[in-house]
């Protein structure tokens, strides 16, 4: 009888360890057979998941105060075990998200199998590095002709700048004294960085001055009228995390209408919590427009990178001054059978602002990506009643140019047709 009870004891505990263990993703299970004791930054999923859609919408502000309710009530039993395990100090960095129902921490191995058997958690996910889409060096230097092969000069002559509305730049920052934006265009004290070692949203790379640049400066933008968020998830080397951009996009759905993304990562039919992140954002009203990548040649199909490849944002391609698609520029199919790009913009050879109050041309569908934010904020300056999904069928319906499923698109954004 007592050798049948220790069985019994042994079976539970295997059973409840293997449980456990499914609920880690494949690259944290990958990551722990390596290193059983080391420490790890991950991502925890919550089984309950909220449908924006379905709630008493209301304002903005109001949408995100039923999410922060229904996220607390939501994790209330594994925010007990966290804070809990926190006086032992061995779990760090942990942050509560509500655009998506997820936690992320640092622990190491053995509290990750603990927190794994809370019957709360759908699955725990290590917290990869996240990279911008890196911007392909120019082989000419032009004027800015991007504004006007998408015909956004002709609407602005017509008096729509974008004024009025507010973009936030998820990406390395923006040099936030640059001389070449109007006065009180970047919302300086809204900016925000989520980069450990860089507490300011002030731009050490380069690439996000240049993508804000396109999409509002006065030289060099499709809205010149609009405002912009400097919202920093890549450091000045490029790199962040998920975790960095999660929260990079919860608070961009607070303080903006269009989020600019020039970033992303090698997708999965797993898929991932930045995803979810953005898809909820979207459902909650904000424009999210993100770059496809720019591994064309390295594995044209299903080469759309994430979040690019989530089907309701609007992703973009990137075209050369005659039309044609740049040889970088990813194709679709993504990784779950959806066609993308939707749409193409200029993208070659593109100049704009540059930190350290310079200037500077460079190539990539990261430089498509906010000629397409900026034109989002010209339609949205129109009719500021229009859906997330209303602007993209917009511009999807009103494209110019080649035509085709998985490289162009819906052809190139036309900003005269779209804002009609």
């Amino acid at each position: 009888m007592r050798n049948l009870f220790i069985f019994l004891l042994l079976f539970v505990f295997v059973l409840s360890f293997s449980s456990g263990q499914n609920a880690f993703g494949p690259e944290l299970n990958k990551a722990l057979e390596k290193d059983r004791g080391g420490e790890y930054r991950v991502i925890v999923l919550m089984k309950e998941q909220f449908d924006v859609k379905t709630l008493n919408r209301g304002n903005k502000a109001q949408l995100i105060s039923q999410l922060q309710a229904k996220r607390q009530n939501s994790q209330r039993w594994v925010r007990r075990f966290i804070q809990n395990t926190q006086r032992s100090h061995e779990i760090k960095d942990v942050h509560h998200f509500w655009i998506v129902n997820a936690i992320t921490l640092k622990t190491k191995a053995d509290v990750l199998r603990q927190l794994a058997l809370q019957s709360d958690i759908k699955g725990i996910y290590l917290d990869r590095d996240q990279v911008m889409v890196r911007p392909i060096k120019a082989d000419a230097t032009r004027a800015a002709w991007g504004v006007t092969y998408i015909k956004a000069d002709q609407v602005q002559k017509g008096g729509n700048n974008g004024k009025g509305v507010i973009v936030a730049v998820c990406d390395t920052g923006i040099d936030l004294d640059h001389k070449g934006f109007a006065p009180g265009q970047i919302l300086v004290s809204k900016g925000k960085s989520f980069i450990s070692g860089e507490p300011t949203a002030d731009d050490g790379h380069g690439h996000g001055t240049h993508c804000a640049g396109t999409i509002g400066s006065p030289g060099y933008g499709v809205a010149p009228g609009v405002q912009m968020v400097a919202v920093k998830v890549l450091s000045k080397s490029g790199s962040g995390s998920w975790s960095g951009v999660m929260q990079g996009v919860e608070y961009a759905a607070k303080v903006a209408d269009i989020m600019s993304m020039s970033l992303g990562g090698r997708a999965s039919t797993s898929g991932n919590v930045v995803e979810t992140a953005v898809k909820n954002a979207i459902k909650a009203g904000i424009v999210c427009v993100i770059a496809a990548g720019n591994s064309g040649t390295v594995s044209p199909p299903n080469s759309i990178g994430t979040p690019g490849v989530v089907k309701e944002a609007i992703t973009v391609g990137a075209i050369d001054n005659r039309g044609k698609l740049a040889y970088f520029s990813s194709r679709g199919p993504t990784v779950y059978g959806d066609s993308k790009p939707d749409i193409c913009a200029p993208g070659v050879n593109v100049p704009s602002l540059w930190k350290n109050g310079g200037t500077n041309t460079i190539s990539g569908t990261s430089m498509a990506t906010p000629h397409v934010a900026g034109l989002c904020a010209l339609i949205l300056a129109k009719n500021k009643n229009l859906k997330p999904a209303d602007i993209k069928a917009i511009l999807m319906r009103t494209g110019f140019g080649t035509k085709a499923k998985n490289t162009y698109g819906q052809g190139c954004v036309d900003a005269v047709a779209s804002t009609k």
